[in-house]
């Protein structure tokens, strides 16, 4: 899966905290009254049927973690939520590190991380053990009469069992752009069948048209329309 960056506070801080042999200080399992809300939210996404609300929840603390603050100060960054999530010794804590151990792209944070998880003892799902190795297995784009965009619907099998379908709306009238994404905790073929069958009568005239996409071209279009995305909310600013 792609990965995010966790940009810190100061460029130069370290996440890393040095303690007796240079390892990661070991957490504790006493959580304080600052994270209870916090551990009510990854026990719950935890406990979920499917991984969406699990990684959903991480993906959005990332975003938050580095969105911009008033009067142009840097933003948060990853760091303070990593440290807080080494310092507690929980299945929720580390549930939360092995999915941003694979998210991230700081390299030392993500080594620290590691540290971290070496010494934790929690058994994990297996589609958690087996995020790394997570791909996409299937592509396919959707067209629709009078529509300027196209559904994207990317299938992916997770480790252990269970697939899932993340479905990215590509607006060509804006330019090529994500104007929409979400997953579903069904297979792809599912998602076509259901597709096929909608019954509602606010749809009709629903019609459609799905074609195999070659996982390059799949990778090539998002990267397109995220890049573009991108610096359409960057001109906005």
């Amino acid at each position: 899966m792609g990965k995010r960056s966790g940009k810190r506070r100061h460029g130069d801080a370290r996440l890393r905290v040095i303690h007796g042999d240079g390892r990661p200080k070991r957490g504790t399992t006493v959580v304080g009254d600052a994270m209870q809300p916090l551990m009510v939210e990854l026990r719950r996404a935890l406990r979920a049927d499917d991984p969406w609300p699990l990684l959903g929840w991480l993906s959005s603390m990332m975003l938050a973690a580095q969105a911009p603050l008033p009067d142009h100060q840097e933003p948060v960054g990853m760091a303070p939520l990593v440290e807080s999530f080494i310092g507690v010794d929980l299945a929720e804590t580390t549930a939360a590190l092995s999915v941003l151990a694979v998210l991230l792209d700081d390299a030392e944070m993500v080594t620290d991380i590691e540290q971290e998880l070496a010494h934790r003892t929690q058994p994990m799902p297996l589609w958690l053990r087996g995020l790394r190795e997570t791909r996409v297995h299937d592509a396919r784009l959707m067209d629709m009469p009078d529509d300027t965009g196209q559904d994207l619907l990317l299938g992916l099998d997770w480790s252990g069992g269970g697939s899932a379908t993340y479905v990215v709306y590509v607006d060509h009238g804006r330019g090529t752009v994500v104007r929409d994404a979400f997953p579903t905790p069904v297979s792809i073929d599912v998602v076509v069948g259901q597709l096929r069958t909608i019954e509602d009568p606010a749809m009709r005239g629903f019609d459609f048209d799905i074609e195999q996409l070659d996982l390059a071209d799949a990778r090539a279009l998002v990267g397109e329309a995220l890049d573009a995305t991108t610096e359409a909310q960057i001109g906005r600013a």
